[in-house]
């Protein structure tokens, strides 16, 4: 799981601290990756330089830095610091979120996570908007968590993560020397910084073994004065017992709080207030304001202070408390007075505090929530199978295997990995008996769908625009609808063939925008663009091995059987009281023709000594492509009635009554069996299980060259197509050696 931290930290602020001991102590539980989002150059008193420079940070903290981000006047710009890694993509996004950086909050996909610090008891309320946005909050303390729901943040959706403490925040050597008060923070109302500073002063006002050292520069300088001393001076506040600290290395910085007697905060509101927590840590008597965050650590137990109410908080929404300022001067008597029992409370305190707050503990508990939150945020699927069967991941956290299965065999056809909002396609175009299923990391099944179109809409396209293949794919369509009892919509070139007889399903003309669908097939013949191999993305099999009706099976998965479609054809009167036989010698390639110069002529004279009229019925009387061939042909075939170039309705009906139909493989064969009529098909293109079997006589020569198409592509651009004798003496030997005594035999039995 790639977890990214976004945050602010420089310096040694509360925040900044938060941030990086938090951080790095997630990473050691699982992988973290953080970007700073600093708000710098334009601020006076910082630059880039100090930041590296800051002895907090480790190496390892360093090296996860990313991006920084600055300020300008009017708006904010990222500007890389670090190298940015543009291939990692965030399963948690854990922000710590202040009030003037949440401009990047949106800018990773994934679950996201704000972690605020809040010091008043009322949000801003596009701050509040803002935090609304996240899939949950985090917030230090009960209290805040409170404030949060009062103002409208789901309850479900806020979790106490307590700040730590370090584990080198301990009880040192007993404290020396004179009695020492610490402050430490920022110089701001706040901190009750003032408040701090007079009640030293009223409780201890001659009293020269006593001294108050305040480490309370500014990182970045919040009015004019620019330093503690000019703001002594400015504020009457002078006294040589005063002593001015800058911010200090870590190492100096828990000394102090071991050496010095008292740790003093009077602020007015804190979110937590990590100095006060580390001073208890190392066993320091503490003073402290009995109000918001730090009540979560200190439960108002040791020298608390109490309020007296609330007051607004300048240049922030809502308020904070009031401290009373005579309890803080008594407490500084209290502790000063009555040093060693107070010595002895807070040693205690301190086991209390670092038994239960730590930074592993407070990463710990952040990452059982992580993990929590993978177990509630299991994604939805969105599936379809339109032309190919489509995931989409909604929602959930990490990771996840998907594997597309083939429920008929068990077999996976498919694996790959997600992340929430992310799709997948198993590239099969035809039917398959799809069972998804998507596992987590731990390989738990999270979720799974398994194909079902049981009154759902399902679209099936018949591309072809060839009166044959049309003929051979319907009836599979009406199979597929009742295996799978769907709402099937069809196209094809020829609809209104079928409408009457098929009100079960529902009509639109080709290239129709159907929408709302389950699935979608497309029956044709598909190839990979060389001349000779097939696209097993839209077929199970290479389809020049199986009969042209079972094309349509295996692309909808359906058991084959020869099914001869309901056709809706006006049907007239016998146009002829004569016994006829109808024939066509065209094709839609030359290599389907019989290429017998002799052949059709022969034929056709035999049937008329028989006492048959003759008629011949196609499109057109000549074959254009036919000349191309090179080979010699009869011009005109004579003693037939000229029937080419009718139309459907009157060729159906000639077909309807006549004896017999001869031809080749074409679509005029094919509506004749549709149409029951009996046909004799001369062919040495096809074998003889390619098309129809029933109510047909084939003629092919097995001793000659023949069934080039189960082996070879047709190329319908190339009317003289032979794959192995293209321009030599035996090109088209197959028909050229079919005779006309062969077809003749084939015929005689249908004959009166």
């Amino acid at each position: 799981m790639n977890i990214l931290a976004s945050t602010s930290f420089i310096g040694n602020t509360g925040f900044a601290n938060h941030a990086k001991s938090f951080f790095t102590s997630l990473d050691k539980l699982t992988p973290v990756k953080v970007r700073n989002s600093t708000i710098g150059d334009s601020w006076k008193g910082y630059s880039l330089e100090c930041h590296n420079k800051e002895p907090y940070i480790t190496k390892q903290m360093k090296d996860m830095l990313v991006l920084q981000t600055l300020r300008t006047e009017n708006s904010w710009i990222d500007k890389p610091l670090y190298k940015h890694d543009p291939n990692f993509d965030p399963d948690i996004n854990i922000i710590l979120a202040e009030h003037n950086n949440h401009y990047f909050y949106n800018e990773y996909n994934g679950y996201k996570i704000a972690y605020n610090v809040w010091e008043t008891d009322k949000y801003d309320p596009k701050f509040l908007e803002q935090l609304k946005t996240f899939n949950e909050l985090w917030v230090p303390s009960k209290w805040q968590k409170q404030i949060s729901i009062d103002q409208g943040y789901p309850k479900n959706k806020i979790f106490v993560i307590p700040e730590g403490v370090d584990s080198k925040f301990k009880p040192g050597n007993d404290p020396e020397g004179k009695f020492k008060i610490l402050v430490v923070g920022r110089w701001e109302h706040r901190k009750g910084t003032r408040e701090s500073i007079k009640a030293f002063l009223n409780a201890f006002p001659n009293n020269d073994n006593v001294e108050l050292i305040l480490c309370v520069d500014n990182w970045v300088n919040q009015d004019k004065l620019n330093s503690t001393e000019n703001r002594l001076k400015h504020y009457g506040l002078e006294d040589p017992r005063i002593t001015i600290k800058s911010f200090l290395s870590k190492k100096e910085y828990i000394k102090l709080l071991q050496e010095c007697h008292v740790f003093l905060s009077a602020s007015k509101s804190e979110g937590w207030n990590l100095p006060l927590i580390e001073a208890i840590a190392c066993g320091t008597p503490s003073i402290y304001s009995k109000c918001s965050g730090q009540l979560e650590f200190t439960k108002g137990k040791g020298l608390g202070v109490n309020i007296l109410g609330k007051e607004a908080a300048p240049g922030f929404p809502g308020n904070y408390y009031t401290v009373d300022e005579d309890h803080l001067v008594e407490q500084l008597k209290e502790v000063y007075n009555n040093y060693n029992f107070w010595k002895e409370y807070y040693l205690k305190f301190s086991k209390t505090i670092r038994k239960n707050f730590s930074w592993k503990k407070a990463a710990k508990k952040a990452y059982d929530r992580i993990e929590q939150i993978k177990k509630e945020n299991k994604p939805v699927l969105n599936v379809h199978f339109v032309k190919e069967p489509y995931l989409r991941l909604v929602g959930g956290v990490g990771k996840y295997k998907v594997d597309f299965i083939d429920n008929s065999n068990n077999k996976t056809l498919f694996s790959t990995i997600l992340k929430p909002d992310h799709w997948a396609k198993a590239y099969r175009n035809y039917f398959v008996d799809w069972k998804i299923v998507v596992k987590d990391e731990n390989d738990n099944i999270v979720a799974q769908h398994d194909f079902n179109a049981k009154d759902k809409r399902v679209y099936i396209s018949l591309g072809s625009k060839s009166l044959g293949d049309t003929l051979a794919w319907f009836p599979v369509v009406e199979e597929f609808r009742k295996k799978h009892n769907c709402k099937l919509i069809v196209s094809t070139f020829h609809n209104d063939w079928f409408e009457k007889n098929y009100p079960q399903l529902e009509f639109v003309a080709p290239g129709t925008n159907v929408k709302d669908i389950y699935a979608m097939y497309e029956i044709g013949w598909y190839y990979k663009g060389e001349s000779d191999k097939v696209n097993y993305n839209h077929h199970p099999v290479d389809f020049r091995t199986i009969p042209l009706q079972k094309t349509a099976s295996t692309i909808l998965g359906v058991e084959h059987e020869e099914v001869i479609p309901k056709v809706t054809f006006k049907r007239g009167k016998r146009p002829i009281k004569e016994k006829y036989i109808c024939f066509s010698p065209h094709a839609s390639a030359s290599a389907k023709y019989w290429h017998n110069i002799y052949g059709w002529q022969t034929v056709v004279d035999y049937l008329n000594n028989k006492g048959y009229k003759v008629i011949q019925i196609s499109k057109e009387k000549y074959s254009s492509s036919f000349e191309t061939t090179k080979l010699p042909r009869n011009k005109q075939i004579k003693n037939v009635i000229d029937a080419t170039g009718l139309s459907m309705e009157d060729t159906v009906n000639l077909l309807s009554h006549c004896e017999l139909y001869i031809g080749v493989s074409s679509g005029l064969a094919w509506l004749s069996w549709t149409l029951e009529t009996p046909v004799v098909m001369i062919s040495g293109f096809s074998s003889e299980w390619t098309e129809f079997t029933t109510n047909v006589k084939r003629v092919i020569n097995k001793d000659v060259c023949n069934s080039c198409f189960n082996n070879y592509k047709l190329d319908a651009g190339d009317w003289n197509w032979c794959p192995v004798h293209k321009n030599t003496p035996r090109q088209f030997e197959c028909t050229r050696k079919i005779s006309p005594e062969s077809v003749i035999e084939s015929i005689v039995g249908y004959l009166i």
